[in-house]
């Protein structure tokens, strides 16, 4: 199998859906029809307390003040809006579009408290609320931890936008170095040009294609004149002439770390100096958690929640947003306030539902009649470079109703809007499909309904929202759930199209024949496609000198991008479950991945059945999926290799509770005397092993139950 490149979505479209600039477009023309069929239910008579008013504890205090319960919010600040406020530049959200959707959460009847600062739960109990829900986003920066950035012209990304956006007079001097690769450092950077700085400079130990900002803000800060040295990170801060000498060292990208990107090495003598009048420091920040708050936290001071629900270990307390997750998204923190307004108002007596329907045009969403190969990705209008400087003016102008009709007739609607990838890449769970539809049929009233029926913020999102939705339209990825050996992959972080891992592929051809690519990008032709190999030794072809053992997987050290490099003296335990024709069920799944977890293995954590799992520690898969069907799954961990005779146990338990096929994979390094530990140790437990290719333990049902008798 292969994918033809000159029909492939990404290729076609020439770039994704401006599924942001729509969302603006819509905003922008708000009728207030929508409220029309907004609902509020009958007071409760329960008080809920909120601590934040960023993007999570407004959306939590929104949707559970039309649930009808008593809400009050409590912000520190002197105004609400957390991050979106003291975060983001007005030339990137205008603050009377924060102001205008806030007072729309202020209508449905929440209380928003200013410059009140809370230091106790308890305290919020005793005064009669009854759930408490923690959104205190991360404000606190992170430090470097070098000699010398103590000096006082060094200050905190962070701290420096909330300074400005705060009204705060703020020199930064004519020459500053920002340090950090996200949106942070970027708004940081663009910033000081406004206010007058001449050079900015910003230093980023990784490449460009690993920085976390976004795109559009990495090129609109190129264009204003922002100068970037990649592969940088300083190492000490000193004086020199009344100015701060940065000394930073050359880096490499070496092998992949925890985040899925190339760790940075530093290159030995490769040093070099440079003076600015100000540093910005922006390489992260952290939540500042009261002790008295007395809530769990983890080691990187985020809270600790169930994942499920985002409830606490403590009673009657929830937490979301940067607080748990660390500084994210706004579409993400919304997610989460939604997620917690819904289990606050099940552990109020409520139902939990929090949905609402703003339009009754539901309908199902028709496939475009003829593509448009031609059409490429409207351009957004902004302002010109030049006149950005000296002031915070929206630079993003939005599209204009032409614009963004014919922006929305690029959607292809990949599976007629029902399966579509981009519908469920949003966190929130926007209907993307079915607004895009609106926009394209020019009821603007009826998009906009769409949208604010699962957030209260279409005019801040359609200005900051990163747009996974975006992302996933690169690629439609309809034929990557019908793959049995999960090789066809589309990974939007690093805005690929859909491609076919060759290693993985078996030629199957189930892919193919499920007709479901909607531009037949899919082609059969296994018999001219020659198969790749890694190193001799995991040649298909090849036996293993020391182990016998022929094909891919066998003893090596695997460094696809799910499973990572395994270090030595660990083992990588993985587990296929189905095959192409017999389906396995999320029910079977979990009770593997169970048994895993009480052989207290690591769950490889972008692995999609981990990404699944509402808590690793006990291999707990997400309730909603446990009855679907799917052609296979595999769960990928890794494990010391002296416990293997333990996850051997208890995979022996769990294999005759299950009807699917299922095998039991190991990959491991070499001894230094070139044999096989896992190999030594199977035999101790005399486990047999089927040589087909990879190295897999003789447990589980077979193919066919024929086979067992």
């Amino acid at each position: 199998m292969r994918i033809n490149e000159s029909t492939c979505l990404s290729q076609k479209l020439n770039g994704a859906i401006s599924i942001r600039a729509l969302k603006r477009f819509v905003a922008d023309r708000d009728t207030g029809t929508w409220k029309r069929f907004s609902k509020k239910l009958p007071p409760t008579g329960k008080k809920v307390a909120i601590v934040g008013s960023g993007p999570a504890g407004l959306t939590a205090g929104y949707y559970l003040a039309k649930a009808g319960h008593s809400v009050t919010i409590f912000e520190a600040l002197g105004k609400a809006g957390g991050m979106m406020r003291v975060g983001i530049p007005d030339y990137r959200l205008p603050k009377d579009i924060l102001d205008s959707e806030i007072n729309v959460i202020r209508s449905a009847g929440v209380q928003i408290k200013v410059n009140t600062r809370i230091e106790s739960v308890d305290r919020l109990f005793k005064r009669g609320y009854e759930a408490v829900f923690l959104a205190l986003g991360a404000h606190r920066g992170m430090t470097l931890g070098i000699k010398g950035e103590d000096h006082p012209d060094v200050i905190d990304g962070a701290a420096f936008l909330k300074n400005v956006n705060s009204g705060i007079q703020v020199d930064p001097g004519e020459s500053v170095a920002v340090i950090g690769g996200g949106n942070t450092a970027i708004d940081s950077a663009r910033t000081a040009l406004r206010l007058g700085a001449k050079k900015v400079h910003i230093v980023y130990r990784r490449g460009r294609t690993e920085m976390p900002a976004s795109d559009d803000e990495i090129e609109a800060a190129i264009q204003e004149g922002v100068a970037m040295t990649f592969l940088a990170a300083p190492v000490r801060i000193g004086k020199r002439n009344n100015k701060i000498n940065v000394t930073c060292i050359r880096m490499k990208l070496g092998k992949m770390d925890e985040s899925g990107r190339r760790r940075p090495v530093p290159v030995e003598g490769s040093e070099f100096s440079a003076v600015y009048d100000r540093i910005i420091v922006a390489i992260g920040q952290t939540p500042d958690i009261p002790d008295a708050f007395g809530i769990e936290t983890n080691a990187d001071n985020t809270l600790q929640v169930d994942r499920n629900t985002l409830a606490a270990v403590r009673q009657g307390v929830w937490a979301g947003g940067d607080a748990v997750t660390g500084p994210a998204t706004v579409i993400e923190a919304i997610a989460a306030g939604r997620k917690a307004a819904a289990a606050i108002d099940r552990y109020l007596g409520g139902k939990g539902n929090i949905d609402e329907k703003l339009t009754r045009a539901r309908r199902s969403v028709e496939p475009a009649e003829a593509c448009c190969p031609d059409k490429t990705r409207i351009e957004i209008p902004s302002l010109a470079p030049e006149q950005r400087m000296g002031n915070f003016h929206e630079t993003e102008l939005g599209l204009t109703e032409p614009s963004a009709v014919e922006e929305s007739n690029r959607c292809l609607h990949c599976g007629d809007g029902i399966t579509a990838r981009c519908r469920y890449a949003c966190p929130a769970g926007i209907n993307v499909p079915l607004y895009v539809h609106f926009i394209k049929k020019g009821r603007y009233d009826d998009a906009l309904a769409v949208i604010r029926e699962k957030v209260p913020f279409p005019g801040v999102l359609g200005r900051i929202c990163t747009a996974p939705c975006e992302q996933a339209c690169t690629g439609c990825a309809m034929c990557v759930p019908y793959c049995p050996m999960n090789a066809i992959g589309a990974d939007g972080k690093v805005k690929k199209a859909v491609q076919i891992d060759l290693d993985e592929c078996t030629d199957c051809g189930v892919c193919f024949r499920a007709n479901v690519c909607p531009v037949d990008a899919l082609v059969d032709e296994a018999h001219c496609w020659p198969r790749s190999v890694r190193a001799a030794f995991s040649n298909p072809l090849v036996e293993h000198k020391e182990t016998r053992v022929p094909g891919r997987g066998t003893e090596e050290v695997k460094t696809n991008e799910v499973t990572g490099q395994f270090r030595k003296g660990y083992v990588g335990v993985t587990a296929e479950m189905g095959r192409p024709g017999v389906g396995v069920r999320f029910r079977d799944v979990q009770k593997v991945a169970q048994a895993l977890a009480r052989a207290k293995v690591v769950f490889a954590p972008n692995n999609p059945v981990t990404r699944l799992m509402t808590d690793s520690a006990t291999g707990q898969l997400n309730k909603d999926i446990l009855n679907e069907k799917v052609c296979s799954a595999m769960i990928e961990t890794t494990s010391p290799i002296g416990n293997l005779p333990l996850v051997i146990k208890e995979i022996r338990k769990v294999a005759r509770q299950i009807d699917s096929v299922f095998s039991l994979t190991i990959s491991t390094r070499l001894d230094e005397d070139g044999m096989a530990p896992c190999r030594k140790i199977l035999d101790e437990l005399d486990i047999p092993l089927y040589i087909n290719g990879k190295m897999n333990v003789g447990l589980g049902r077979p193919l066919f139950k024929e086979e067992s008798k």
